[in-house]
Parts: C-alpha cells; structure tokens; sequence
C-alpha cells in the first residue's frame, strides 16, 4: 500500500509542501513527482486546504501516481475538492492511502 502525506522535517525538503509517498512494500519514502515533471495548474507547485491550483496540482500527481497514468482534468479536480480542499491549509498531519484513493475511485464509478 502507499500512503501520501506532507513532509513535516523541514530539514528534509526546502518546499514546506512537499509530498511524500510512503511505499510499504518497497519499503521505501520518495517525494511525490509532478507527472512527466511538468506544472499544469500552479507555479508554486503542491498546496491543500482549499480549491485552487495547488491543491489541483497534488491531486494530479497523487492520481497520476497511484493510476500510473495521467488522470483526466475531471478526475483530479473532483479529488481535489472531496480529498483536499477539506484539509487544514497549513496541517502536516494528514495521510491518504492507496485504499482510500481507490474506494473513492470505484464509489466514482459506481
């Protein structure tokens, strides 16, 4: 399972809101990629708390990531608003799993 959650050592990364994503059966703690390293909403790359082009920045890299595959514009700006824009603009504290990423996926679908 992967678990996504903010980078709470700032000594870790110089980007307050840098994501990482937790691979357990990896075993291993990388940060989250922006797909094909490309900016498609927001200059300042990830953000959460609310509905704009950061938030819809990190919901495109974690689709992106956890589909292994560009989500559509639909997908990740319905994410962001049921997934992120509801978290705590400036909270370290929060995680999404794979598991939660895809039972909100399959009640889309449903």
């Amino acid at each position: 399972m992967k678990i996504y959650k903010p980078n709470a050592d700032p000594f870790e990364s110089e980007d307050p809101f840098c994501v990482d994503v937790v691979d357990d059966v990896a075993g291993t703690v990388e940060p989250l990629q922006f797909p094909g390293g490309v900016h498609a909403h927001s200059p300042d790359g990830f953000a959460w708390g609310y509905g704009g082009s950061g938030p819809a920045e990190l919901a495109r890299a974690i689709l992106g990531d956890h589909l292994g595959r560009e989500p559509s514009t639909h997908t990740y700006q319905d994410f962001k608003f049921a997934k992120l824009a509801k978290l705590d603009p400036k909270g370290l504290d929060w995680k999404i799993t794979s598991d939660e990423i895809a039972a909100w996926l399959g009640g889309r679908r449903a």
